[in-house]
């Protein structure tokens, strides 16, 4: 049982790992509109864009075949944006 245990711990760190090398990478492409927009909307804005994901994703798990982004996608980006809201979340505490 320890083995399945130490082999979930370490699917779950790598999966994190590489969410954060996706934020890593997506946030080379979009610059810093994301200070910019936590500053103006603060949390509201991780509270829509979160909405808009969990909306893509209830419709992708009716529909199925998506156009673009699997459902694997969405999820990744469910947690990016959760990781992100917590981090700038910490950045205001300091």
């Amino acid at each position: 049982m320890k083995n399945n245990r130490d082999l979930f711990k370490s699917k779950r760190m790598l999966k994190a790992m590489s969410i954060g090398y996706l934020l890593d990478e997506k946030g080379d492409d979009y610059g810093n509109c994301l200070d910019i927009l936590y500053k103006e909307y603060g949390m509201t804005f991780f509270i829509i864009m979160l909405h808009n994901k969990f909306e893509r994703l209830k419709n992708l798990t009716k529909k199925g075949d998506p156009n673009f982004e699997s459902i694997d996608d969405t999820l990744k980006d469910i947690a990016g944006y959760a990781i992100l809201a917590l981090l700038e979340r910490d950045k205001n505490k300091d």
